[in-house]
């Protein structure tokens, strides 16, 4: 398997992750109550954290078991030269074919994001946010005290 098919990977990655980013902390300012702003923006690194996280325990339970890589295989170069059919390496150098399926960890991370995406979409649905209303009110403008500021340039004249 060649490391450009990670190209598009690596680029929607980063697309979604500015997307992500920008709509979860816009709806921490936006639609959530002033005392709750920091919290879910707390809870937005926080499950960046666990993704990470997720991420590597998958690695080392994959790597720990010897199934589709082993610890050996990060670095070598072997491992990630393009398959036969067959999922053999095209290298005979190499001791250990069979083990080179880090195309499999990318099915696998395809499959993990599948699932993640069929949640949102049940969560989304369940969410009942009124947009025209949000649109028309705009976005909270209370100090600490509960009081209404003035819109700036109100008053200038």
């Amino acid at each position: 398997m060649s490391i450009v098919w990670q190209i598009p990977q690596y680029a929607l990655i980063g697309v979604s992750e500015v997307f992500a980013s920008v709509a979860s902390l816009q709806f921490a300012v936006t639609v959530a109550p002033k005392s709750m702003k920091a919290v879910i923006t707390g809870l937005y690194y926080f499950f960046s954290g666990v993704g990470s996280l997720l991420g590597t325990a998958i690695i080392s339970t994959l790597s720990y078991s010897n199934t589709w890589f082993n610890s050996q295989d990060y670095g070598n170069i072997n491992c990630r030269l393009p398959c036969n059919n067959s999922g053999h390496s095209n290298v005979t150098v190499y001791s250990n074919s069979d083990s080179c399926h880090l195309d499999y960890y990318f099915y696998l991370l395809a499959g993990v994001e599948l699932l993640a995406m069929i949640l949102f979409l049940i969560v989304a649905n369940k969410f009942g946010l009124n947009v025209d209303q949000l649109v028309q009110t705009g976005p909270s403008r209370e100090d600490n005290k509960g009081k209404q500021l003035e819109r700036p340039g109100a008053n200038s004249r």
